[in-house]
């Protein structure tokens, strides 16, 4: 009886000795791997800027007929808090008929379609940041005469009052640059 409880207290010691190993090593490995991932990003410079670009960019429309134009954010290797949009267009030419939220963002609070402007922002909710490239929204569009018309984002770098990209740990915009549509209807 006693060699029986020895092997059974050998094989638990064994055990419990293999288990703290594998603990061990896991436990060393850990902080380098949480020391990387949470350090900040070396920024190269083939790393892309972060911009808002329309989907198509360029194309040809049936006068009259409804299309679709995405709003596209590209955050390259940056999380974005959240972003703001304001494009403009020339009435006379372009009807906006819908916009619809893109599932990049959580919260949505200012989806307005307005004379000769689209208004979007969009919120992250705390801890769920977006990072990489998504579609921020969808715009329903309708073109009104025959001829070319520009969409275009209102932005200028640094300036938080237009198009901008809120990005964790930097100023309060983050955009570097825009890409505006040019649309032709037949």
């Amino acid at each position: 009886m006693k060699i029986l409880k020895s092997k059974k207290a050998f094989w638990s010691l064994l055990l419990i000795l293999f288990l703290e190993a594998i603990s061990a090593f896991w436990y060393l490995k850990k902080p380098t791997q949480l020391a990387t991932r949470n350090s900040q990003p070396t920024i190269s410079k083939t790393s892309q800027p972060v911009s808002l670009f329309l989907d198509p960019s360029a194309a040809e429309f049936p006068t009259g007929k409804e299309f679709q134009v995405a709003i596209v954010l590209s955050t390259g290797q940056k999380s974005a808090i959240g972003a703001d949009v304001i494009l403009k267009y020339d009435p006379e030419k372009l009807e906006v008929l819908e916009i619809t939220p893109g599932q990049i963002f959580e919260l949505y609070p200012e989806l307005e379609i307005q004379e000769e402007k689209v208004l979007i922002s969009a919120i992250s909710q705390e801890g769920k940041l977006f990072s990489g490239q998504g579609i921020l929204a969808q715009l329903v569009l309708k073109g009104k005469v025959p001829g070319e018309t520009k969409l275009k984002f209102e932005f200028e770098p640094g300036q938080t009052t237009d198009s901008n990209v809120a990005i964790k740990n930097t100023q309060p915009d983050g955009l570097e640059e825009v890409k505006n549509g040019s649309y032709t209807f037949k």
